[in-house]
């Protein structure tokens, strides 16, 4: 509303000042229309004059020559020359005051030509008359052509006065209508904007007596503001209930705008209002004040008391129409209005904050709301403290069961040092047995590989028949020895291999080499089982691949992973080698399409003695390898991971970090 009003005045300012403006314009135009029409005025009577100058001199040029001819007084002919000598210029003067006005230059060149003929002919008889020829003399002034010429001039000077006459008249009437019109715009101009700057000075006294009565209200406003934040720091600052509560009332009618405050509690017990806390120490020792809720005059207030949800406001005690009881009790201590709050704990109503006053109609709306956010503070502080009382209660407790938890948890740790100690002695003699087990396997593999790479030699021996010819009884004994001896000597180089990897024995020689020709060797190893099985081997490598790394464990890395794909894998199958290079690692994939592998088993596959089921349904190999390829993989900074469902083959991936792999050659 104030900005419409602003708004308002602004514009009838403006409007008045465009007015004014407008007027200064018109003004400043009708007046150099005025003093354009006075200079062409003065330009006309020059003109005016001029021509009067010529035909003066016209004129003289005539006497002069009249007065020669009938006396021959040579003086006559020097008034005669300064006569004739001054039209020439004269005329050029007049050329240039109406070099604006083609009529008049049209009748200026008309009037040269008379102007020359008397001027020629005043001439001739000046000449005829100085022969003293005064026959010829008469007989040319008797044909009357220098009246007729003298007549001409005189009449063609009187009509371009009568042209400069005509401009004359209608500049004068110009002027005199912009005269008229610049009195009568001025005139309206100064009584419009007159009427505007009156409407809105009386605006501005209008606003000026609302902006002191707003002034007023906000003054008022600030004082209730001071209560707010006064109270507010109060109850920040005091964490006492009734130090605080007296703060709060003596706030309420510190600065004069308020009589009397005081609050009431509820007894919890007896249920009665009993004054806890007023703005004058002297009400606390006397009859508590006036309290529009019924109940009776004494300390207590037990019967009558509503369960009072809102706040009660009376601004008029004398007239309010509302049963109020002893009403003229309040009136005889002085009150005229009251309002009454209530101060809530938990949603519960347990006391009335009461604020009086000497006058009428003061508490309006913005004063109670500003006093209900009091009472609502006083309210939250009243919760606040119970809060704090029951935290306060609650850390006590808590208190005594952390000395109890102390106590209980210093025990505890004495036993579970105690309990450390001999776990700590347990586990150095376990990781000193593991590591004489580990040496025992290491030397029991060594001793048993021995003999049987003995006993492997001679078989092969026996199997050539180089000793001589076996029947075909002989021969099936001797292959079934040779496929038990493999196997024995197999699982011995496994476990062997293990227990390197586990003491920390093993050696790992990186070097640069061509990975296809070293998964050529390898598939070179593992054809005849691949043939047996009708088997599909499928890779794309190209033949200038390299890598960094150790040959001979990343061969038996290979050899593991596509042994085993057969082994797993059904007659008439496939089996896909793949190597790529990304982040820095060598990626190589052995993927089959054989009975998978379930998600529960894929969490055992790499533990040592973990024997997979193949396609036939029987379990074969020592169950080492895929234990014994991830140690060799994780040796090397790599690592393994399978991807597999049963009955949709199994794909194995593990990489080798490189320094540098590509098609280039070995020396890379």
């Amino acid at each position: 509303m104030w900005l419409l009003r602003e708004r308002t005045i602004t514009g009838a300012f403006l409007l008045a000042m465009i007015i004014l403006s407008a007027l200064a314009f018109v003004s400043y135009r009708t007046t150099q229309r005025l003093l354009n029409a006075e200079a062409s005025t003065i330009h006309t009577y020059d003109v005016i004059e001029t021509l009067d100058d010529i035909l003066y001199d016209v004129t003289r040029v005539e006497s002069a020559t009249r007065g020669f001819i009938l006396s021959g007084d040579q003086g006559y002919l020097d008034d005669y020359s300064e006569g004739r000598s001054e039209i020439e210029p004269e005329l050029q003067d007049f050329q240039q005051l109406i070099a604006d006005n083609p009529v008049q230059q049209q009748l200026l060149a008309e009037f040269r030509t008379p102007l020359a003929e008397k001027l020629a002919f005043n001439e001739e008889l000046i000449s005829l008359r100085s022969r003293n020829d005064l026959e010829g003399t008469l007989k040319r002034m008797g044909t009357r052509q220098g009246y007729r010429l003298m007549e001409d001039i005189q009449q063609r000077v009187e009509r371009m006065k009568d042209e400069e006459k005509r401009l004359l008249q209608a500049r004068t009437a110009l002027a005199h209508r912009d005269a008229q019109l610049l009195t009568g715009i001025l005139l309206s101009g100064s009584v419009i904007s007159l009427g505007i700057l009156s409407l809105v000075f009386f605006h501005l006294v209008r606003e000026v007596r609302r902006r002191r009565a707003s002034e007023a209200r906000l003054s008022r406003v600030n004082h209730l503001f001071y209560i707010l934040s006064q109270s507010n720091q109060a109850i920040v600052r005091i964490r006492d209930l009734n130090p605080l509560l007296n703060k709060v009332c003596r706030i309420t009618v510190e600065r004069g705008f308020f009589n009397l405050a005081w609050v009431g509690m509820i007894d919890e017990e007896t249920r009665a209002l009993k004054m806890a806390a007023a703005s004058e120490d002297e009400l606390m020792r006397s009859e508590r004040p006036w309290l529009p809720l019924g109940g009776d005059a004494g300390g207590g207030h037990t019967e009558g008391l509503p369960d009072l949800q809102a706040s009660f406001i009376c601004n008029d005690i004398a007239t309010d129409p509302r049963s109020l009881p002893e009403r003229e009790k309040a009136l005889v201590q002085g009150f005229r209005s009251v309002s009454v709050f209530p101060l809530l704990r938990s949603g519960r109503f347990v006391g009335v904050f009461c604020v009086y006053a000497a006058a009428t109609n003061v508490f309006e709306d913005d004063i109670v709301t500003l006093l209900n956010e009091v009472s609502d503070d006083v309210s939250f502080a009243l919760q606040s403290m119970e809060h704090e009382e029951i935290r306060r209660r609650s850390e006590e407790k808590i208190q005594r069961l952390n000395r109890d938890l102390e106590s209980r948890i210093e025990e505890r740790t004495a036993e579970l040092a105690l309990l450390n100690r001999e776990l700590e002695e347990r586990n150095k003699l376990l990781a000193h047995a593991s590591q004489l087990k580990s040496e025992f396997v290491s030397r029991m593999s060594h001793e048993l590989r021995t003999p049987l790479n003995a006993v492997s030699g001679y078989l092969d021996l026996l199997a050539e028949e180089s000793a001589g010819e076996l029947n075909a009884k002989q021969k099936r004994y001797v292959g079934h020895v040779r496929t038990g001896t493999a196997h024995l000597l197999e699982l011995v180089n496994e476990v062997l291999d293990l227990s390197k990897i586990e003491a920390g024995g093993i050696q790992l020689h990186s070097e640069w080499f061509n990975a296809s020709e070293a998964l050529l060797e390898v598939l070179a190893s593992t054809q005849p089982l691949a043939a047996v099985r009708n088997i599909a081997v499928e890779h794309a490598l190209d033949p200038k691949f390299v890598i960094y790394a150790d040959r001979v464990r990343f061969k038996q890395i290979l050899y593991n992973l596509i042994s085993n794909a057969l082994k797993f894998t059904p007659e008439g199958g496939q089996v896909r080698i793949h190597f790529s290079f990304r982040d820095g690692s060598v990626h190589v994939s052995v993927t089959d399409n054989g009975i998978g592998i379930s998600l529960e088993e894929q969490h055992l596959i790499f533990d040592e003695f973990h024997q997979g089921v193949t396609a036939k349904g029987v379990k074969e190999g020592t169950g080492l390898g895929l234990a014994i390829t991830k140690r060799l993989i994780e040796e090397q900074g790599g690592k393994i991971w399978v991807d597999s469902e049963p009955g949709r083959g199994s794909q194995f991936t593990f990489t080798v970090p490189s320094p540098k792999a590509g098609a280039a050659g070995v020396e890379a």
